[in-house]
């Protein structure tokens, strides 16, 4: 598992699993929630949210969300490579 460096939004945390499965992802955690982003492909914006069928998944609240999924699109590059690193190349 790897914390993706470089973020420095006060209690925030993203994560990518060295044992994940695609689409290229992160974890995003803020204050015992968890909400998962699509990482997105390099050149390309994030989605807006993870496509997951079950709300299950994500304990945020949609304004914690929306903040994850800006999280993720601004520190895209750090991220990616992150993904990558475990991964291997996306292109």
């Amino acid at each position: 598992m790897g914390t993706v460096a470089g973020i420095n939004e006060p209690g925030w945390k993203l994560v990518i699993r060295s044992n994940d499965h695609p689409p290229p992802h992160a974890h995003v955690f803020f204050g015992g929630r968890t909400c998962r982003v699509l990482i997105g492909k390099p050149r390309v914006a994030p989605p807006a949210l993870y496509p997951w069928a079950s709300p299950k998944r994500t304990t945020m609240t949609a304004k914690e969300c929306v903040e994850a999924v800006r999280l993720v699109s601004t520190h895209q590059a750090a991220v990616l490579a992150e993904w990558e690193r475990f991964h291997g190349p996306l292109e």
